[in-house]
């Protein structure tokens, strides 16, 4: 199984907390994966306000498959399903 992120690829970051559920993170660009395929976690960089990539801190974070057209629906959705939110 590939991944199914590539390095340059823009992607919507999101997550968990224990008093909101899941939470849109930001917008960050794919530096590259850091584990075996199927497991969808990649170093990331953040965008800044002006929707560039920001420079300097690199994060690893888990990429989720759903949200990346709409973030927001996918938000309420999933903490529907949740019942938290």
């Amino acid at each position: 199984m590939k991944h199914l992120h590539k390095k340059g690829d823009v992607v919507n970051v999101f997550q968990m907390s224990v008093n909101k559920g899941l939470i849109f993170e930001g917008r960050a660009t794919v530096l590259k994966p850091t584990d075996s395929p199927g497991e969808e976690r990649y170093l990331v960089r953040f965008h800044g306000r002006d929707g560039k990539p920001a420079m300097g801190e690199e994060y690893e974070r888990w990429i989720d498959r759903g949200g990346q057209d709409d973030p927001d629906a996918y938000v309420k959705e999933t903490n529907k399903r949740l019942n938290v939110g």
